[in-house]
């Protein structure tokens, strides 16, 4: 419930002002309970001192024990919001206007009866209820001074048992409603005014987030991760910020890949173009130079071997073209049912020519029933042709070179064998990278590398992967898988 920024900002605003409010009501009801009894005491300071004057408590130097009666009795009637109470000097309480059970104090406290009388500050002194022994209460406090010295004091309550009872029921009818009331309302209009305060502040998180997560799909050097939707704002942010700083750092690191491969690519095209170009250029002027002295089978040979190396320079500059073709995204599969058998078949036959010249064996290994299969026809043919030419080029001088069609499940397993040298397994990560060209120098036809780098990518288009297997009993295979029509889900793992 709680798995956004806001909810729990929100749910703790809302604790922080009920407790807010709690403490505040608390302090309040304090701060006027202490100005209630501030205001009853300053009032009825001298209320005890009048007393004893007005009344004539002390009459010749004694005590009139019967107009402290009457005083007694007449004050419960007229305000009995008041008690009061005779002290003697030790604090013991000798009569009082209170019905005899409700006292339960034999005594009180003189401490806070000469504070009052000695201070003349403006602030609450409570003194000791003799109706309840937890609690203080306001009070007015005069000496009683006879003939025969200080008796004692007369002991005013000035809030007593009577008008606790009204004002109780005064707060629970109708202070403690309109107070709750009041305090209700400001805490909503303080929530309120909160929650839209809060949703502004985690507005702009939503909308960082929300703009970090568009940028992903708009740049595809590097997959874009899942970014979890667990958690809140935060963590989300956190968790698409540190996704779009891992992707721009493999960004970073694809970018200087690539410059890295760049710079290898003019470099290696400057040496393989270079040969060609200066075996060219050397016949040409051989040719040139005798060609009034040269047999005619000389002249044949220099023509021939110029050609050759032409050839040679306009087949790697078609395949370079291909390649930036294919590494800019400008070539995508025409994906159409076609038949793998018969595909394969002309590729066979159009290598025959030279399978033959280097004496191997060139076959195919099909059942008859074959069915067909999704891919495009260009793009197929180039790879099956680059994988033939590769073998037969790396095999050298007599051996076998096998295209093997199988079907599984629902694709059709392709793979060109042939019978020559397996390859270290320190090689099979770098096959596929462009320009590589595994063995010796002396072992192959002069090349640009670029065979199967190219059939890795148009592989890559249709979806499926290419895997190189080296043989038990010697020679290798290159292997790949192809859907069958109408399906077009295949497991991409070859073999």
């Amino acid at each position: 419930m709680f798995n956004t920024l806001y909810s729990k900002l929100a749910l703790a605003l809302t604790i922080v002002l009920v407790l807010v409010g709690a403490v505040f009501g608390g302090f309040s009801w304090y701060i006027g309970k202490q100005h209630a009894d501030l205001v009853v005491q300053t009032f009825n300071r001298d209320l005890a001192a009048n007393l004893i004057r007005e009344r004539k408590l002390i009459d010749n130097g004694e005590l009139n024990e019967a107009t402290l009666k009457e005083t007694f009795d007449e004050y419960m009637a007229i305000n009995p919001s008041i008690e009061i109470y005779l002290l003697n000097n030790t604090g013991q309480i000798v009569s009082h206007s209170a019905p005899p059970e409700k006292v339960v104090r034999k005594s009180v406290s003189l401490i806070p009866i000469r504070e009052f009388l000695e201070n003349r500050e403006y602030k609450p002194i409570l003194g000791d209820d003799p109706r309840n022994k937890e609690r203080g209460k306001a009070f007015s406090v005069s000496p009683v001074n006879t003939s025969a010295g200080m008796y004692g004091y007369l002991y005013v309550v000035l809030r007593g048992e009577a008008y606790d009872s009204v004002a109780r029921t005064l707060e629970q009818q109708y202070l403690v409603r309109l107070g709750l009331q009041v305090l209700s309302i400001s805490l909503l209009v303080g929530l309120a005014a909160g929650l839209i305060i809060l949703w502004r502040v985690t507005r702009r998180l939503r909308r960082l987030t929300l703009e970090i997560n568009r940028f992903q799909p708009q740049n595809q050097l590097v997959p874009a991760s899942k970014t979890p939707s667990q958690g809140d704002e935060v963590n989300r942010l956190s968790l698409a910020f540190e996704d779009m700083s891992n992707r721009i750092r493999e960004q970073i690191r694809s970018l200087e890949e690539n410059d890295r491969k760049r710079r290898d690519l003019v470099a290696n095209i400057s040496h393989d173009l270079r040969t060609p170009t200066a075996a060219i250029l050397g016949y040409l002027e051989t040719l040139k130079a005798r060609a009034a002295l040269a047999s005619e089978s000389e002249l044949q040979d220099y023509v021939e071997t110029a050609l050759r190396n032409a050839s040679r320079m306009s087949k790697m500059i078609e395949e370079l073209f291909e390649v930036a073709k294919l590494e800019a995204g400008a070539a995508a599969p025409d994906l159409e049912p076609i038949s793998i058998a018969d595909l394969a078949q002309d590729i066979v036959h159009q290598q025959g020519v030279l399978a033959k010249q280097k004496k191997i064996a060139l076959s195919m290994e099909a059942p008859a029933d074959l069915p067909l299969v999704k891919a495009d026809t260009g793009m197929i043919h180039r790879v099956l042709e680059n994988l033939v030419t590769n073998a037969i080029n790396h095999l050298g001088r007599a051996g076998e070179v096998v295209v093997r069609l199988e079907r599984r499940a629902d694709c059709i397993n392709i793979s060109v064998w042939d019978s020559g040298k397996c390859i270290p397994q320190s090689e099979v990560a770098r096959l596929f990278d462009r320009f590589y060209q595994g063995g010796e120098r002396d072992e192959r036809e002069l090349g640009a590398g670029l065979g199967l780098s190219i059939a890795h990518q148009m592989l890559a288009l249709h979806h499926t992967s290419i895997e190189v297997r080296n043989g038990q009993s010697g020679g290798k295979a290159f292997t790949f898988k192809l859907p069958v029509v109408p399906s077009a889900v295949c497991d991409n793992s070859a073999g």
